[in-house]
């Protein structure tokens, strides 16, 4: 139920935190999760949450966990332009340089698709590092999924460390936010809630990667 509750009030959110954490595999596990309450619902395929996915891993286990879980791969914001009710997953959103003060147009025109009522669409940014929400793109963030990070890490000024800074809960260590690869952090000005995000296998394109030293 953890996708449901994420967006039950909020239409643009974003995962943060350091490499190596385990995003992109939360991520897939929160999909993955909601697909089996849509089986345990019965939903019809014609009902079933549409979801679109920009700068997932192109390995051959991510493709097959994207066709299992009905997610499609999209390789430009113009495939965005005609999507509606759906989840728009941008992963790698750096790439894409919507946080350039040179593509502010561009980012406040996805904005008003996203919010736009007869669009219906919801937003989910993740990025390799927390450098990347800088205070163009942040603001646009209704709540944050967490993972673990320094303060010192993080853009000064961004609300990204601005909401760290009122955060006062189990997970601050004297600026360190320690958060275990299979939980998430769920902050927004309302509540922060802790949600269970189990490792998934089919998930883990890093598994199979040969160490050379």
């Amino acid at each position: 139920m953890s996708l449901k509750q994420i967006f039950k009030h909020k239409r643009v959110v974003a995962i943060a935190g350091n490499r190596h954490q385990g995003k992109t595999n939360n991520i897939l596990r929160l999909i993955y999760d909601y697909r089996q309450d849509e089986k345990r619902q019965k939903k019809p395929l014609k009902k079933r949450l549409k979801i679109y996915a920009y700068g997932l891993p192109c390995d051959e286990a991510i493709e097959n966990l994207m066709i299992k879980l009905d997610i499609i791969r999209i390789s430009s914001l113009e495939q965005i332009a005609n999507k509606k009710d759906c989840l728009l997953v941008l992963d790698e959103f750096q790439i894409l340089k919507l946080n350039d003060r040179r593509n502010k147009d561009l980012l406040v025109k996805l904005m008003a698709k996203i919010y736009h009522p007869e669009q219906n669409n919801y937003i989910l940014f993740c990025s390799p590092t927390t450098r990347e929400y800088n205070t163009v793109i942040s603001g646009y963030i209704e709540a944050w999924l967490l993972k673990s990070m320094s303060l010192s890490d993080c853009i000064n000024g961004s609300q990204l460390k601005n909401a760290l800074l009122k955060y006062k809960g189990h997970y601050n260590q004297m600026d360190y936010y320690d958060i275990p690869k299979d939980k998430l952090l769920f902050l927004n000005d309302d509540c922060d809630i802790v949600f269970d995000c189990p490792y998934l296998a089919e998930a883990d394109n890093k598994s199979k990667i040969e160490k050379l030293f």
